[in-house]
């Protein structure tokens, strides 16, 4: 089943992640284009911010970042079962997220940048901020935080009485 699919920046492409252990590119006009397997199922894919790149999410333990021709640019293990990563807005930095409440930050070459300990249980999504100061995270324990690139937590917004899935910024931050 497809367990994420999202359209990339520039409107050109689609891509899908499934629980067949691919990520695959569509063209626009769901033309399949190409397959990016892993080992194991793929939970989450996004594209850099300049429709170049892919990050996948997989349960074989790896995030990786992909040319869209199919080569792998680098590949980052996060734990044994990452959820989600998202691109910052420049693509030079990305994050990832797992079921354990460890988040880290990334360079695009994947060097890692940050580790920072979210609340117990899975991180599952994230997002960063238009301006790409900061960054959210969803986590099982009802809440959304808002870290600094340091790893600083600034904030939780807690209400939520079941896990929060997703996060977003709204276009002007």
């Amino acid at each position: 089943k497809i367990l994420h699919a999202e359209f990339s920046p520039d409107g050109r492409w689609i891509v899908t992640a499934s629980d067949d252990g691919e990520a695959r590119l569509w063209d626009a006009g769901g033309t399949f284009v190409r397959a990016f397997p892993h080992g194991r199922w793929v939970k989450h894919a996004t594209f850099s911010p300049d429709s170049t790149k892919l990050l996948t999410s997989s349960r074989d333990g790896f995030n990786r970042m992909w040319r869209l021709d199919g080569t792998l640019h680098c590949s980052v293990r996060h734990g044994d079962h990452p959820t989600g990563a998202a691109f910052s807005p420049s693509g030079d930095l990305f994050v990832t997220t797992e079921t354990e409440p460890a988040i880290r930050l990334w360079r695009s070459d994947g060097s890692a940048v940050t580790t920072c300990r979210g609340p117990a249980g899975a991180t599952y999504q994230s997002a960063f901020s238009p301006d790409g100061a900061r960054y959210a995270t969803a986590h099982t324990d009802g809440t959304a935080r808002l870290w600094d690139l340091d790893g600083t937590e600034l904030l939780v917004l807690r209400g939520h009485a079941k896990p929060v899935t997703s996060v977003a910024f709204s276009p002007d931050g």
